[in-house]
């Protein structure tokens, strides 16, 4: 194989440079996370069934809902809560289930599940992941100068909304309102007595307003109907023609017998940013995201409605909790420390060897193995995080060993035949070195593979947690194993010719 290699010296020494410049670029496209996923997929759907209580939810729609959640691909267990006004699923699945086929399996299994809800809930339904290790969150706010809070709120949420929901990597973004619209009702004690009511009329007629009333179900087949009729008001603005109280043929209403006032007003906890009001703006990312890809989109498409005049020139950004920050500080520190255990592995070697050319043709074993690694860690999905780059930092010192018996036996061949009389001398001369450790290399590269290897095998769990470590330690191994026995040989061949 050397001889093939030695007579293609030049594509060679191409290919090895194109693959590195994959590996440079494949590696900002793999996913940034803090840990790996740990857990298996889980995904929560939440209900909201204003008006509606607990037990009068559950009795009606439970058995449908809870069946046709349970029968999505994958799910392993169901956890449920009901409660008065809203219900909450919780599914967690397998753990090789894919959570974005998990997430995209249970929405549709809930836009068929609306068809059964009645009319006015039937879209106040909302499909996300359960918050796991790598789920954080980002809070940023937003102030300007020359716009009040309540401007900047319209402007992005009319206009900039659909782009933050569309951020790949984030399960949700929400812009907290500014202002909430409240109603007063300032009831008449005259007309109050006049008509015979008293404040518990007023609130029962307050609370059914807005309350469809439910008349039986409607069977058909196996489909079952929920038959309600709406009453009461659309809007809380229409408030005043809520009927409290039938009176003969005259219908008596609470603008009848109160001062109703409606306004938009602050709401009960306010944003402060730089000392003046602001808004906030949080997002969390999905289940195994790439949270500082979702951090940078987010910030970007914010500059990019500055810079249209969506917002004012003078908008303030200001991020207050950003987990891509932790994540790039605490993975710069894991790489610092590979790089200060590769500088000492040379000096080892340069000590060990006492060559400057021998240590750096096993130098440049180092860094070319790492970066083809990379390209196996984004076909096998492996994601940059603590546990994986350490994995990277406990294979630094091991990647070299390879090379460092390459080298040395050429070294020890070119001593004892020196000197050396031609190119073709020293190439049969590197290509006997190379045979001569070439079983001895890969039996010991082997021997620590079959020992991480393994774990990727093991339990979930453990898979779970150590694998992206194994898989990592793996990759660079066997990619130190093929550099070793075709790329250093040429290399010295051409150091030394």
């Amino acid at each position: 194989m050397l001889n093939a290699i030695f007579r293609k010296s030049t594509g060679v020494i191409l290919l090895a440079v194109l693959l590195c410049a994959a590996g440079i670029f494949l590696v900002t496209e793999l996913p940034i996370q803090l840990y790996p996923q740990t857990q298996r997929p889980r995904v929560r759907v939440r209900i909201d069934h204003t008006g509606v209580s607990a037990l009068d939810f559950s009795g009606e729609y439970a058995d449908e809902i809870e069946a046709r959640l349970l029968a999505v691909d994958g799910v392993d267990t169901l956890e449920v809560e009901y409660e008065n006004d809203r219900s909450s699923f919780t599914l967690t699945f397998e753990w090789n289930t894919d959570s974005e086929e998990a997430r995209a399996d249970v929405d549709a299994t809930m836009n068929s599940i609306s068809s059964i809800l009645p009319s006015d809930y039937r879209d106040s339904y909302r499909v996300g992941f359960y918050s796991g290790e790598n789920a954080g969150f980002m809070i940023l706010g937003i102030s300007s100068a020359t716009a009040s809070p309540e401007e900047l709120y319209r402007a992005l949420d009319s206009t900039v909304r659909p782009e933050l929901s569309a951020v790949e990597d984030a399960d949700s973004v929400d812009i907290f309102r500014v202002e909430d619209l409240e109603v007063e009702v300032l009831l008449r004690q005259e007309d109050m007595l006049a008509y015979g009511l008293d404040i518990r009329d007023v609130e029962s007629a307050l609370l059914a307003g807005y309350r469809p009333e439910s008349v039986g179900r409607l069977e058909q087949g196996n489909t079952s109907f929920s038959v309600r009729f709406r009453r009461g008001i659309d809007s809380v603005f229409d408030i005043g023609r809520i009927v409290i109280a039938q009176r003969g043929n005259v219908s008596i209403r609470i603008q009848d017998v109160a001062d109703i006032a409606t306004r938009y007003v602050l709401p009960s906890r306010t944003f402060i940013m730089n000392g003046t009001r602001g808004m906030r703006i949080t997002a969390t990312p999905i289940d195994g995201g790439n949270v500082r890809k979702m951090s940078q989109d987010i910030q970007e498409i914010l500059r990019d409605a500055r810079e249209q005049g969506i917002i004012p020139e003078d908008a303030v950004f200001q991020v207050y909790i950003d987990p891509a920050e932790y994540i790039n500080r605490s993975i710069r520190n894991v790489v610092r420390s590979a790089l200060l255990g590769a500088a000492l592995a040379m000096v080892v070697v340069l000590f060990g060897l006492g060559q400057l050319r021998n240590t750096l043709l096993i130098g440049i074993s180092l860094p070319v193995t790492l970066v083809l690694n990379f390209i196996l860690m984004y076909f096998f999905k492996v994601s940059l995080n603590l546990i994986s780059l350490g994995g990277i930092a406990l294979a630094v010192g091991m990647v070299i060993d390879s090379s460092i018996v390459v080298i040395e036996n050429i070294h020890r061949l070119r001593m004892k035949e020196a000197p050396i009389r031609s190119n073709r001398h020293l190439r049969e001369l590197v290509i006997r070195a190379v045979a001569q450790v070439r079983a001895p290399v890969i039996a010991s590269t082997l021997t620590t593979v079959l020992v991480f290897a393994p774990i990727s095998f093991t339990a979930p769990l453990t898979n779970a947690i150590l694998g992206d470590q194994s898989r990592t330690v793996v990759f660079a191994l066997l990619i130190a194993l093929v550099v070793a026995l075709t790329l250093i040989p040429l290399l010295a061949f051409q150091f030394y010719s």
